[in-house]
């Protein structure tokens, strides 16, 4: 039994699909479910399950009492005899937590990045990381977690799982979905710098909108492209028209096919506060384009500086653009990082690897006792 609590194809969503798509080849039962609040539709989510041929079912829940969700989980474990339970976010662990106690079942509770949205989120995080203690198994995205975690120390029930990306489909496209080309394209002679994510505090797209104000000095051909949407969209506009570059950014909304942009990009630029194993990371290496990054949790851990990628000291734009700047004035070094990055994908983040681990500590814990 997996469970996720989530309406947008976040970075955990995709990896939670692709690990299900991967588990039904070895013919391993499982069941997805997601949370469904006040009747929520989930589409975006469902349409992407769907894409993999893959069946979601709901815990639905009213309002603010979990007690109907525990009810419904329970229902769930005996009628389907489930004997692992698999959680992904706060909610998701809640419920693990208590079906381990009231059911027996192993629970494996997964951590993924953290966010600072508002108050609650960090209250969700911070209540996750109390419940992941008692947890039969703890999987991390990277060693920097580990580092971070109360008990993370304990390397037998707390292990480390890099995120995996398909090397030859790292992200969708339009192509996918039978339509014709991108939404937007660039125009002939312009330079796009490409960053995908969710537009909150810990991406860090403001300092990446000021070191773009400094690229253009010297640079009339430059353009910034904005995948995603968020909670700092408006500043974000704002700071562009303060910052005088408000008609060379652009900022194209939430889109279910970020590929579009990214196979465009020169350039793809992570400027993270922080993050856990950053898949826009995986899928841009994957894609073969350069990447500069934010030097912050487990993105080290993906791109050694200056072999796939360019590291960077976070919340510094200067050093943002000076980064970028040296790969546009040396497209021989940018071309080789780019191609040593495909390469580091396909030998260390491949999806076969990652189930292969899952597929053993599956059976780890049904072997003998886990505690």
């Amino acid at each position: 039994m997996i469970i996720i609590a989530t309406a947008e194809l976040s970075g955990p969503a995709k990896g939670v699909l692709q690990l299900l798509e991967a588990l039904r080849l070895h013919e391993i039962p499982f069941f997805l479910y997601n949370f469904r609040v006040n009747g929520d539709p989930q589409e975006k989510f469902i349409r992407a399950a769907h894409r993999r041929d893959i069946d979601v079912f709901f815990l639905e829940q009213r309002g603010k009492s979990y007690l109907s969700i525990l009810l419904q989980a329970r229902k769930e474990v005996r009628s389907k005899s489930i004997n692992i339970v698999q959680t992904h976010g706060f909610k998701p662990s809640f419920i693990g937590f208590v079906l381990k106690y009231l059911c027996r079942v192993r629970w494996i509770c997964f951590l993924h990045g953290t966010t600072t949205e508002n108050l609650k989120v960090r209250i969700y995080h911070l209540l996750d990381q109390v419940l992941q203690f008692f947890a039969h198994r703890v999987i991390l995205v990277s060693e920097a977690q580990r580092r971070r975690l109360f008990g993370g120390g304990n390397e037998k029930r707390v292990r480390v799982l890099h995120n995996a990306i398909d090397p030859e489909q790292p992200v969708r496209v339009s192509a996918d979905d039978g339509h014709g080309g991108p939404p937007a394209t660039r125009k002939d002679g312009n330079i796009w710098l490409v960053a995908v994510g969710r537009l909150s505090p810990e991406k860090g797209f403001d300092i990446l909108m000021r070191a773009f104000a400094r690229l253009v000095h010297h640079r009339s051909d430059l353009r910034l492209v904005l995948v995603g949407d968020g909670q700092e969209r408006r500043d974000l506009v704002r700071l562009a028209r303060r910052l005088g570059v408000e008609d060379l950014v652009i900022f194209t909304g939430y889109s279910e096919t970020p590929g579009d942009y990214m196979k465009q990009a020169d350039i793809v630029i992570l400027p993270s506060r922080s993050e856990g194993i950053p898949n826009v990371a995986l899928e841009a290496m994957a894609l073969c384009k350069p990447v500069v990054a934010t030097r912050v949790g487990g993105t080290p851990e993906v791109i050694r500086h200056d072999r796939e990628g360019l590291l960077v000291a976070p919340g510094d734009p200067e050093a943002l653009a000076l980064a970028v700047e040296r790969l546009l004035n040396d497209p021989a070094k940018a071309e080789m990082l780019a191609r040593n990055g495909r390469e580091r994908i396909r030998a260390d983040f491949s999806p076969e690897k990652r189930v292969g681990c899952m597929l053993a500590l599956y059976r780890e814990l049904l072997s003998n006792s886990p505690v």
